[in-house]
């Protein structure tokens, strides 16, 4: 049994110095193979790890296996091992120079394929191991798009939510900012309305009463504008008698235009030089020397008059063109206190009936503007 045993060995070990004297490049090749599978595995591995870190689930299953990918060619490799260390034991055998003359056939088609298992497993492992991660990993990147297409839509629904609610709450606030801008405005157009009507009453009071304490400037006045109307009567009527006598003149002895002309401007000369003329012409001149005294008083007069019309023009333009019939109503009590006040007359006494008719007018006007200031009121209410 033990010489079997020996007779074993030392054929072994002559097998193996055999393989390993014929086929030196193929186990050298088939070592280095071997060393880029391992490497092959190793870059897999942590190719693998590193994609599995961003799915849990993903890392298990690929995790299960590659467990069993490696446990597959861990096995290979032992048994690859098992053939190299068989063959180092067997070149150690052959350097205790034994001398057996046995020779025994290689077994190299068993060696190929065994080679050929150990490609094909690590292979199919790889190409396996690579079609279920792509897959996996196109599902996973499948799931986040819609996930983020999902999240996207209901982002853009809130943030369109949130712009509809904004937009409609600046619009209620610019409603609101709007009626109260325009009660503002119609708090200040009554506030002005009212200064202006009290100053137009405030006026008009005040020349009728400087009609009264200024009685003495009218007088003047009058005796002016009655000298200068008794002068231009006196001028217009003296024109036409001189007119008539000349027309007869000229139907008898015709003359030609040039001396029409002539005779018309000496006419006018010959009357301004009469002492009739000029009786009327000094009392013009006294008159206005008398009614120099009242320059003064005169220019206040003016002054009213002219403040009276500025604001009755302020009170009409606050007025739209649409006007209301109160509106329309308080402008006519305007223009008839103007007239009562004989602005354009000729006259330079005011009446004591016109008097009467400016105060009642200034009543019903003080009565029209409560009216209207309440209408607005109310608006603004």
């Amino acid at each position: 049994m033990l010489r079997i045993l020996v007779l074993f060995l030392v054929s072994f070990n002559l097998l193996a110095s055999t393989i390993e004297q014929e086929y030196p490049q193929e186990i050298k090749q088939l070592k280095i193979e071997i060393s880029e599978t391992n490497n092959t595995l190793k870059i897999l591995n942590n190719r693998i790890t590193s994609s599995l870190d961003s799915n849990k689930e993903v890392v298990n299953q690929s995790r299960d296996l590659i467990k069993a990918v490696n446990e597959s060619l861990r096995v290979k490799t032992v048994q690859n091992k098992q053939i190299l260390n068989a063959f180092e034991k067997a070149k150690d055998m052959t350097a205790q120079e034994v001398d057996l003359s046995l020779s025994l056939e290689p077994d190299e088609y068993g060696i190929w394929m065994n080679f050929a298992s150990a490609l094909l497993i690590a292979i199919g492992s790889i190409t396996v191991t690579f079609l279920i991660l792509k897959r996996t990993l196109a599902k996973e990147t499948e799931v986040q798009l819609k996930g983020l297409e999902l999240n996207l839509q209901e982002e853009t629904k809130l943030s369109n939510s949130q712009m509809l609610t904004q937009l409609e709450v600046a619009t209620e606030q610019n409603k609101a900012n709007h009626l109260l801008k325009m009660a503002e405005f119609r708090q200040a157009w009554i506030n002005t309305f009212r200064d202006y009507i009290s100053v137009y009453i405030k006026t008009v009071i005040t020349l009728i009463d400087f009609h009264t304490v200024e009685s003495s400037l009218f007088s003047s006045w009058d005796i002016l504008k009655r000298a200068e109307r008794a002068r231009d009567r006196f001028l217009l009527e003296k024109n036409a008698e001189v007119k008539q006598i000349r027309k007869e003149e000229y139907k008898t002895e015709p003359v030609t235009n040039r001396q029409k002309l002539t005779n018309s401007v000496r006419d006018k000369l010959l009357i301004q030089a009469s002492s009739e003329y000029q009786y009327f012409v000094e009392n013009v001149a006294n008159a206005k020397n008398g009614f120099r005294k009242y320059k003064t008083e005169f220019r206040d007069l003016k002054d009213l008059r002219s403040s009276i019309i500025q604001q009755k023009t302020r009170i009409i333009l606050m007025h739209g063109p649409d006007r209301t019939k109160i509106e329309s109503l308080i402008i006519e009590r305007l223009n008839n206190i103007e007239e009562y006040l004989m602005f354009n007359s000729e006259r330079t006494f005011l009446l004591q009936g016109n008097v009467t008719m400016v105060h009642e007018f200034i009543d019903d006007l003080q009565h029209s503007v409560q009216d209207m200031l309440k209408i607005e009121w109310n608006k603004i209410k």
